[in-house]
């Protein structure tokens, strides 16, 4: 089963939106595929069956940059199919159902991260070597408590030991426009699997690291900036729609509200 979800795919909402949530909450071998292009030509693909979700990084020559498994969420599929119907949908975002084995994906994602972990540094290619160096920012800096583009826990409060560097990243997880990793807020959906923040607080950060200076807080940033390409968004009046006709064939009720749009 394969059927694209269009810029103009309102009609049979209720039909579908009924199929898609069975479809991706089920059965392993339809799954809901996102793919989002960006100005650069790269694209992020997301695969989730329901209960795996599956992301990928591919630069513009179609190279494997980095991909990421996470496990039992249903949460997620339902959030991307949320996505699809909204009216507030990226233009360069596409939605499918494919038949593909999601897990078989995973496990194949898993191999590669471990076999280019096991490798020397001199048999890894720019691409295995870029890999590791995104894969680094998983863990804090060595010194830091908040120096990752991971969700810091809640319960953290205090610094590491190289304070000045520790306090920009705790600025930034603690900033009060950030969305957490697959979390909508102000009608966007960040499917990152690390938190994003606004422009204003983001651009901060970046200022922050490279004012304290030293050469781990500017490797920080050119991983973070440079590498991975962190996103952030700005808040823009949209057109929302509250209220769809029965048949969902089209937007009975909109209001104009603060949107978040990704830069």
């Amino acid at each position: 089963m394969r059927f694209k979800i269009g810029n103009s795919g309102l009609l049979w909402r209720g039909f579908f939106g009924n199929l898609m949530i069975a479809c991706v909450l089920c059965k392993v071998e339809e799954s809901f595929y996102r793919q989002k292009r960006t100005l650069d030509g790269d694209t992020i693909n997301i695969l989730s069956d329901g209960k795996m979700t599956v992301m990928t990084f591919l630069d513009s020559a179609g190279r494997l940059e980095e991909c990421t498994i996470i496990p039992d969420n249903a949460t997620i599929a339902r959030q991307l199919f949320k996505e699809a119907i909204s009216s507030t949908k990226n233009e360069n975002v596409k939605y499918e159902m494919l038949e593909t084995d999601v897990r078989k994906l995973g496990r194949k994602c898993r191999k590669y991260i471990r076999d280019t972990r096991r490798k020397k540094e001199s048999q890894l290619s720019e691409t295995e070597a870029n890999l590791l160096r995104r894969l680094s920012l998983d863990e804090p800096l060595p010194g830091t408590k908040w120096c990752t583009r991971q969700t810091r826990p809640k319960y953290l409060k205090d610094l590491g030991e190289r304070k000045k560097l520790d306090s920009c990243c705790r600025d930034f997880h603690t900033g009060s426009d950030v969305i957490p990793p697959f979390s909508e807020r102000r009608h966007f959906f960040n499917v990152f699997p690390w938190p994003i923040s606004s422009c204003e607080i983001t651009k901060k950060f970046r200022n922050c690291l490279e004012d304290e200076g030293s050469e781990s807080s500017l490797e920080f940033a050119k991983l973070m900036f440079d590498l991975v390409r962190l996103p952030c968004f700005k808040i823009l009046e949209r057109e929302i729609c509250e209220e769809y006709e029965t048949w969902f064939n089209e937007c009975k009720t909109k209001k104009v509200q603060p949107a978040a749009v990704e830069e």
